[in-house]
């Protein structure tokens, strides 16, 4: 009869367990020198093997013929719990059976000696999904539990388990297992079953189940069905995934502000994929591994792309500036969270995304702004190199000689407005939302600028209205000080119309950029 393959290559002893040796080794030093305790609680995500460790204990602790801690897997016991026949080793679907009637006929069959084992073991699994009364019917016997009896409890979610179950047991944290030690699996398997595939292949497998050994070796299987030579581009259209390649020319078409391009790659795209929230997700991770570059000393620690992937992000990188990708980040999470129930065209959503990023003039948003002061910055202090490294130098033993016609003054631009620019808006909006929730909502809306040493936050009437009688200058003052010291008073002011304030400021600042 065929079995899947995560249940064919379920680890059989502690030594056989992947990326979770900080709890193997422990539980084969409890059981080796007899120092199990009666009570177990497994938590972690999914697929990391909580319920692998749980069934691993549960033979050791019956095993007659232990080897370092590891069950033999030859003698009756252990045989009889891997055939599912014992009649001493229980497991309880939380899940399924969680009322307080299924607990209190497991707490009463406890007091029954083994049939046929040195143990008897409870493996209840998805425990989390336990009633209160149901946790209550446990409580008792987890803090007096007979001799014989060993409790294992298994979880996805450790805050759902109430305190006092926690402190009668003890805890192992199971963590997502690390992709390198994925890949070495899926190989190791595929050598075994006959299975021919790529290592670039079990790249893309193992950066696809997030850290889960189970969702890899299912995943795998998907692949594998056909029988065909498994390639990195065959798993990506056998799973409907994006090309990153694509999808990293995308964010490479948006830093060069090419809407063309980007539409183009768009649409071929959404033409293969279909699923443009995946896509979008993607991106969110490609800017994310952009940014750590950016900010790493060593980023290809974190950062799952090979050699000529992450060449390409480097690149991108060294050219981009942060804000352009912070403001990236900021319309993408944006997409993803377009509520698509009201009607609106994700298609469209995506387009109209994909443009704000390639213009960020035309958006009026802190985000654009703070784009187009860096790229100003950027121009500016270009301009400085340029006009110093022309200027020619006179030598110090002659006399420089007068102009006949005096050449006019280099025009310097203009300030905005005579208003000089808060550069620590994002900060200072989170920051003061932190003590002041209750008007959070009217700074998020509103303009904030600075003339000279005065902050002035611009908001509809009522906002300010609310602020003003809350006492929130005095609060962002203190705020504002922490990031420009320079600031002697903050005022508050109210507009009847806000948006005309900001398309008067994105206008001084486009008339700067000119």
């Amino acid at each position: 009869m065929y079995q899947a393959l995560y249940r064919k290559w379920r680890p059989q002893t502690f030594s056989d367990v992947v990326g979770q040796e900080h709890i193997t080794s422990v539980l084969q030093y409890q059981i080796e020198n007899g120092r199990t305790s009666h009570a177990y609680l497994f938590c972690g995500s999914r697929g990391t093997g909580k319920t692998t460790c749980a069934k691993l204990l549960a033979k050791a602790v019956n095993c007659t013929n232990l080897k370092d801690g590891n069950p033999c897997n030859e003698c009756e016991a252990c045989l009889a719990i891997n055939s599912g026949t014992s009649l001493d080793v229980v497991e309880l679907d939380a899940a399924s059976n969680n009322r307080v009637d299924d607990i209190r006929r497991l707490c009463d069959e406890v007091v029954f000696h083994p049939v046929s084992m040195k143990k008897r073991v409870y493996i209840v699994d998805e425990v989390h999904m336990l009633t209160t009364q149901a946790f209550n019917a446990l409580l008792k016997t987890l803090e007096e539990p007979p001799e014989h009896a060993v409790f294992i409890l298994a979880t996805t979610e450790l805050q759902k388990v109430p305190a006092t179950i926690v402190s009668r047991c003890q805890r192992f944290d199971f963590s997502r297992i690390r992709r390198e030690n994925i890949i070495d699996r899926l190989m190791y398997i595929c050598s075994a079953e006959g299975i021919n595939m790529e290592r670039e292949a079990a790249v893309v497998i193992a950066n696809l189940s997030d850290g889960a050994m189970r969702d890899a070796l299912s995943l795998l299987e998907s692949c594998a069905s056909k029988g065909a030579f498994i390639t990195a581009e065959y798993v990506t259209n056998l799973l409907g995934l994006s090309n990153r390649e694509q999808l990293i020319e995308l964010i490479y078409s948006c830093t060069k502000q090419n809407t063309t391009r980007a539409l183009a790659l768009l649409e071929q795209l959404y033409t293969k994929n279909g699923d443009l929230s995946t896509c979008f997700a993607e991106l969110l991770n490609i800017c994310k591994d952009i940014l750590i570059i950016q900010n790493v000393s060593s980023p290809s620690v974190y950062i799952n792309a090979g050699d000529d992937e992450f060449k390409r992000l480097s690149d991108i990188a060294n050219t981009v500036m942060p804000e352009t990708m912070n403001y990236f980040v900021k319309e993408i999470e944006s997409f993803l969270s377009t509520p698509v129930a009201f009607g609106m065209n994700k298609k469209a959503a995506a387009e109209i995304a994909v443009i704000k990023m390639t213009l960020p003039s035309s958006v009026n948003s802190y985000e654009s702004l703070d784009v187009r002061l860096a790229q100003l910055e950027k121009k500016l202090d270009g301009a400085e190199i340029i006009e110093s490294a022309s200027k020619p130098q006179a030598k110090k033993s002659e006399t420089p000689k007068k102009a006949k016609v005096q050449a006019e003054p280099v025009s310097k631009p203009k300030p905005v407005n005579n208003r000089e620019v808060f550069e620590h808006v994002n900060e200072f909006v989170r920051e003061f939302g932190q003590r002041q929730p209750m008007t959070q909502f009217f700074m998020q809306t509103s303009l904030i600028k600075k003339t000279g040493s005065v902050l002035k936050i611009i908001t509809n009437s009522i906002g300010a209205s609310t602020m003003n009688m809350s006492g929130s200058p005095a609060i962002a003052l203190e705020v504002a000080r922490t990031f420009d010291d320079t600031i002697e008073s903050v005022e508050i002011v109210g507009s009847d119309d806000i948006e005309k304030e900001i398309k008067a400021t994105n206008d001084d600042l486009s008339e700067f950029e000119n």
